[in-house]
């Protein structure tokens, strides 16, 4: 996983206060192990290891949809860079110092 940082839900809270504090503690550090490295803690106690697995679900589930997110918008700015980059190969090629820019004085018409 390796993210910066995770969501925690409230939801969890009514789990982790239904068991022991050694418990919760060992279920804490899971989270924190798997948030950083994506691997499943070893040699946590069986009561920690069934409360884990359902916040570990919740973490997948948010993690599918973060990089869903990121894929998409990876996609998108790719596809306005290759019509940025279309749309420059198109125009013209004028030569350094030409006057016949839309922007140069002497293309402008003068009307009064």
């Amino acid at each position: 996983m390796n993210p910066i940082y995770f969501r925690a839900y409230t939801g969890w809270a009514a789990m982790l206060l239904q068991i022991s504090d050694k418990v919760r503690l060992e279920v804490y550090d899971a989270i924190f192990y798997y948030a950083e490295t994506g691997a499943t803690p070893k040699g946590i106690s069986p009561e920690a290891s069934v409360v884990f697995a359902f916040i570990r679900s919740d973490m997948d589930e948010d993690m599918d949809n973060y990089l869903s997110i990121c894929a998409k918008r990876r996609a998108s700015v790719l596809k306005r860079w290759a019509r940025v980059k279309q749309r420059a190969a198109s125009l013209p090629e004028l030569p350094l110092g030409s006057k016949s820019s839309k922007f140069s004085k002497s293309s402008k018409s003068s009307k009064k």
